[in-house]
């Protein structure tokens, strides 16, 4: 979350290569974490993506959850 953190403080563009590791990483552990099961993967996108309580999101707020959203949008256009 740090590095995804100062990434945004930043202003790192969503298709830069430190953003795209992020990016990649966190789709990776949700792969692992979900055993492939792509209903559990897009669950937690989605608790994510609606759930603004910061006990719960473990460092990924709102807003840090969009701008790696939009690094996941821009790593699968490039695929």
């Amino acid at each position: 979350m740090a590095r995804l953190a100062a990434c945004k403080k930043e202003n790192k563009p969503v298709d830069g290569d430190d953003i795209q590791e992020l990016a990649a990483y966190w789709q990776d552990f949700l792969k692992t974490f979900s055993d492939i099961d792509q209903d559990i993967v897009d669950a937690a996108h989605k608790f994510h993506a609606e759930n603004n309580d910061p006990h719960l999101n473990y460092g990924l707020t709102h807003e840090l959850y969009g701008y790696l959203s939009k690094a996941i949008e821009a790593m699968n256009d490039e695929c």
